[in-house]
């Protein structure tokens, strides 16, 4: 997206200004998202959010102002919040057994963690 924006001639100040957009609404949407997702099938709610996420980074094809960079960093926010949370909680019901549930959010946030610091081991 920044190089998109940079060939588009968008300021640096402007391109900062969407992330903030991002921050906002996950912290006022992701409580609502996560009351509603209650109600849906887990599977499904992490397709209809990976899809969303995904259509966000098709919609950048036709973005030609900075108008359109906002309205697709709501579009992918709201497909992150959707699908990727749900994605980790499906992926920890789904390896782990039930007997050792206290462990599953353990063993995925270390795996999460490993997974962040081997760039940095590798550099």
């Amino acid at each position: 997206m920044p190089v998109h924006m940079e060939a588009l001639h968008i300021s640096f100040e402007q391109y900062s200004l969407i992330w903030p957009v991002n921050g906002l609404l996950i912290v006022i949407g992701q409580p609502i998202i996560n009351r509603v997702g209650l109600h849906f099938n887990m599977i499904r709610q992490i397709a209809v959010g990976v899809l969303i996420f995904a259509a966000s980074f098709i919609m950048l094809i036709w973005a030609k102002n900075y108008l359109w960079f906002v309205i697709i960093m709501v579009v992918l926010t709201f497909g992150e919040m959707n699908g990727l949370p749900a994605s980790r909680r499906g992926l920890i019901v789904w390896l782990m057994p039930r007997q050792r549930g206290g462990i599953r959010p353990c063993l995925i946030f270390l795996c999460h963690l490993v997974g962040q610091s081997v760039p940095y081991l590798v550099d």
